[in-house]
């Protein structure tokens, strides 16, 4: 795994939350919509949508797990720190240099040695 492909996984836990968001909002009004209306016609396509959400939010989560286990194995607190700030959180680079009380010089190190290390325990499995 590269480290783009690394930062692309990383951001996907903020993307999927919203998109599990998203769709089980379309997936609840599409249940309401499929309670009203019971015609076989309208079943069908309905059910098939209502599995096509499912199926996506069920993606999406699992996306948001693979997430949140790559940053837990971090060992170093200091450094799984600013990658759930980053990527969990969504805070900028700045703004966790504020947080912590480091420079942003450093913070941008240990996100370098978070991927780095998140590199080489997926490079394992």
């Amino acid at each position: 795994m590269t480290r783009k492909e690394v930062i692309k996984m990383l951001k996907k836990y903020r993307e999927s939350g919203a998109k599990i968001e998203t769709r089980e909002k379309e997936l609840e009004e599409w249940e309401s919509r499929y309670r009203k209306d019971l015609s076989f016609k309208v079943l069908m396509p309905m059910s098939l949508i209502m599995c096509r959400i499912k199926a996506e939010v069920e993606q999406a989560a699992r996306d948001r797990d693979t997430v949140l286990e790559a940053v837990s194995l971090i060992e170093d607190s200091s450094i799984r720190q600013v990658m759930e700030q980053r990527y969990l959180a969504g805070q900028s680079f700045g703004r966790i240099a504020e947080k912590t009380g480091y420079c942003v010089s450093y913070v941008f190190e240990l996100h370098r040695k978070g991927l780095i290390e998140i590199q080489k325990k997926f490079h394992s499995f």
